[in-house]
């Protein structure tokens, strides 16, 4: 009963998503597949630090690219303090 109780707090509350491999235009990609929403998001590293995304909605043409970097001191950083 109070598994039950913490398991219902514990769920996400937002959208839900799986990560599998995919091929996008021929190469085999990192996805990010949402359960409820008609949207995938291939993932490509560019370096260590870097990936670059690209969202892809079901029955649309366009594609939405963005790039995502890794930060090392978050806490730092949200506070302008040096890093390092």
């Amino acid at each position: 009963m109070l598994f039950a109780g913490l398991q219902r707090c514990l769920q996400a509350k937002g959208p839900v998503a799986s990560i599998k491999t995919v091929a996008f235009e021929g190469v085999a990609s990192a996805a990010m597949i949402y359960d409820d929403e008609s949207i995938v998001d291939h993932f490509r590293r560019i370096n260590d630090d870097s990936l670059m995304g690209l969202m892809a909605m079901r029955d649309d043409d366009r594609f939405y690219v963005f790039e995502l970097e890794r930060v090392i001191h978050p806490i730092a950083l949200a506070q302008n303090l040096p890093v390092g």
